[in-house]
């Protein structure tokens, strides 16, 4: 369960420490890092997917549980089978649909899940995503998360979750391991904005941070249990959670998690100063 702190205030921008060759001596520039221009911080872009196709991109993603070989359950989601048809794009978006079942192996709800693993992974950087969340939704549990490739657990960096439940909060959650045990940190961001329209939602990773940001705005930062290794993207629509998040008489299907967009840029060489 992610922690419950609310945050509602500005936090202030991350420093970065770039190391700029020059003959054959380096000089340091710090600069602050810009969420709504990452490349005028020195970050590439080495991975965007705008959707504008007819089906999802097979070179860049695939469909079902990485670590079931591709398998639509996962005793994370007991009521839930990924399927692929749940993933449909239309005018430039990617629809991740929950459905009621029974699906094909007699679960309750078919639901959607797209993974970059194989395809593309990477450790640092900045990643982002524009994602409206579904509406009518008590008990829909979608998420943008990464994961590493070697399928260990811990780490896990959650860039959102979000509880049909509660409609205007966004989880952000780092999970990370201390002497064997699992720890997390993060904070949720409270505001009736959170249900309504998209929403550019970020995550900066670097060697001694962890940094969310909502609408190019910091909402959170962390210096605790910072991943290194690679890691790949998680986009799905599921149902359950924690906290009741429940599917009633209320939930209206499909329920559909609008992306619009999925964008990576890697990190130059750096220092970090908060």
């Amino acid at each position: 369960m992610p922690v419950r702190n609310s945050i509602r205030f500005w936090m202030a921008p991350i420093l970065v420490t770039v190391a700029l060759p020059i003959t054959e001596q380096a000089k340091t520039a710090t600069i602050i890092f810009d969420p709504n221009n990452p490349a005028a911080s020195g970050y590439t872009k080495v991975f965007e997917d705008q959707f504008s196709g007819y089906s999802l991109d097979t070179t860049k993603w695939s469909t079902g549980w990485a670590w079931s070989q591709g398998a639509g359950t996962n005793s994370t989601y007991p009521n839930d089978e990924a399927l692929p048809s749940n993933i449909f794009l239309k005018n430039g978006v990617a629809h991740f649909a929950v459905t009621k079942g029974p699906t094909p192996s007699g679960l309750r709800y078919g639901s959607a899940v797209a993974t970059t693993y194989g395809k593309f992974a990477q450790a640092y950087g900045y990643w982002e995503a524009g994602i409206q969340m579904p509406t009518n939704a008590h008990g829909i549990w979608p998420a943008f998360w990464l994961v590493p490739t070697d399928f260990s657990w811990p780490p896990e960096i959650d860039i959102m979750e979000w509880l049909g439940k509660e409609p205007t909060v966004d989880y952000m959650t780092l999970h990370y391991r201390e002497n064997g045990i699992h720890k997390q940190v993060g904070a949720n961001f409270n505001d009736k904005s959170v249900s309504t329209g998209y929403h550019k939602l970020g995550m900066l990773w670097t060697p001694t941070s962890v940094t969310w940001y909502i609408d190019g705005i910091q909402r959170s930062t962390t210096n605790i249990g910072i991943p290194t290794k690679k890691m790949y993207i998680i986009l799905n629509n599921d149902t359950g959670g924690w906290d009741g998040n429940i599917v009633d008489s209320t939930t209206v299907f499909p329920s559909i998690l609008g992306v619009s967009y999925v964008r990576v840029f890697k990190a130059p060489s750096y220092n970090v100063a908060n």
